[in-house]
């Protein structure tokens, strides 16, 4: 199932990510899959287990009949046979055997205590903090996207125009060329993104980076689209330890309605129109363009197709498949880049010294065969922007020349932590020229 919807193997990561997902997350998840697709999975897999047990008891007592021994070989073949029809016999057989599972899934077992560990016990780093003045004067809005790949931002190149209000504000931006996600999924790339793990250091969890800003003396809020499971603690919420508050949308609803990331701007709002010290850093968590795209955005809000035989760009027939899910993703990116707007608009009409961010933890793949196949390097092209108050610019002019002078430059999202740190004042502008 996971290979036909995403076009990746059972491994550690699902495991993590099924641990780690909420019960209307699941649902949709889930939701993905054919039924006949599940029940075929679920007796091959029960066949396959039945077989190992035979083989096992075969072991322990050889009296074993040999109808037993050829009845388990027989009920492993499905098993056998879709994973050498669906990968290569190398990778089928590190599948069939569940070689790397077990492997996998302790590692990422030790990556989320390591950071349930730092949540409680954060070792913080040493910061040349501004003046407390500085730092109760600013405010922050940093927008989490979700599964927004840079190839469908018109911002980016894109032949539709996925973003009329972003490039309405093009010359107010700081947009980012060439940004890559280092994961295909939330939880790892955030890790990255908001502590100080990265690629080649990955148990280098040592603080989150709202833990760093509220010991800064900055107030923290979250405001998420997403949803937690009751009192449980995954890792995209364990990563906001710092935040004085956590408000989640689907603990807001109080019917079946469906809700939308439109939902987060009017309490953002609330919280950032309030003037009085301290700082705030305020952290938005988007549905975005989250699979499936078409459950992202109302109906009032769907653009494409524009017109009979809209065609997406790389798409030959307007009725196919393809194209109807190119449409509802190119339809969440419009519905992005509306909400994005809406914000800056507030954020405008403060007059104070503020910055804001937007980038995307992964990409997803709406015209590949699978929603995210993680071979496609649309999974690891996301967009990135920038945009600084005239008062923070005349407040803090270095801040402004050094983000502008890496925009042009490759980054990954596990440096990002040093580019917030210096937008929050934590540290001094000149270290992003050891970028």
């Amino acid at each position: 199932m996971a290979r036909f919807a995403y076009g990746m193997s059972l491994d550690g990561d699902w495991l993590m990510i099924v641990c780690a997902s909420s019960a209307s997350e699941m649902r949709e998840f889930f939701g993905q899959f054919s039924w006949p697709g599940i029940a075929i999975t679920a007796v091959c897999l029960a066949a396959a287990t039945f077989a190992g047990l035979a083989f096992f008891h075969r072991r322990q007592y050889p009296a074993t009949s040999k109808f037993s021994i050829g009845m388990g070989a027989l009920l492993c073949t499905p098993f056998v046979l879709f994973n050498l029809i669906l990968s290569s016999p190398i990778c089928a057989g590190n599948e069939m055997m569940f070689t790397f599972l077990p492997l996998d899934t302790i590692h990422n077992y030790a990556l989320y205590s390591d950071i349930a560990r730092t949540v409680h016990s954060p070792r913080l780093p040493p910061a040349e903090t501004a003046s407390k003045e500085r730092i109760d004067e600013t405010l922050g809005v940093i927008a989490i996207g979700e599964s927004a790949t840079r190839s469908h931002w018109h911002l980016y190149g894109y032949e539709r125009p996925t973003t009329p209000m972003m490039d309405s504000l093009r010359g107010e931006l700081v947009v980012f060329k060439d940004v890559r996600a280092v994961h295909s999924t939330t939880g790892k790339s955030l890790r990255d993104v908001f502590t100080e793990a990265s690629r080649d250091n990955p148990d280098e969890t040592r603080s989150t980076f709202s833990q760093q800003c509220a010991a800064a003396g900055y107030r923290c809020e979250l405001f998420s689209a997403q949803s937690r499971w009751g009192r449980w603690e995954g890792v995209e919420t364990m990563l906001f330890a710092g935040c004085a508050v956590k408000h989640y949308l689907a603990e807001q609803k109080r019917s079946s309605r469906r809700v939308f990331d439109d939902a987060l701007v009017k309490p953002v709002a609330e919280s950032i129109q309030s003037n009085a010290p301290p700082g705030k850093i305020v952290f938005l968590h988007l549905m975005g363009s989250h699979a499936p795209p078409g459950r992202r955005y109302p109906s009032g809000r769907s653009v494409y197709p524009r017109h009979e035989g809209d065609i997406p760009p790389g798409v030959a027939d307007s009725s196919s498949i393809k194209a109807i899910r190119a449409n509802h993703y190119d339809n969440s990116i419009a519905y992005t880049d509306f909400v994005l707007g809406e914000l800056l608009d507030m954020m405008k009409s403060l007059k104070r010294p503020s910055f804001f961010v937007y980038f995307s933890d992964h990409g997803e793949t709406p015209l590949a065969p699978h929603w995210r196949d993680a071979s496609s390097p649309d999974i690891f092209a996301v967009p990135m922007i920038v945009w600084l108050s005239p008062e923070y610019r005349a407040r803090n002019p270095e801040v402004a020349s050094a983000i502008e002078s890496i925009a042009a430059k490759p980054v990954c999202l596990d440096e990002l932590m040093r580019v917030f740190r210096i937008l929050a004042l934590l540290d001094p502008a000149s270290l992003l020229g050891k970028h």
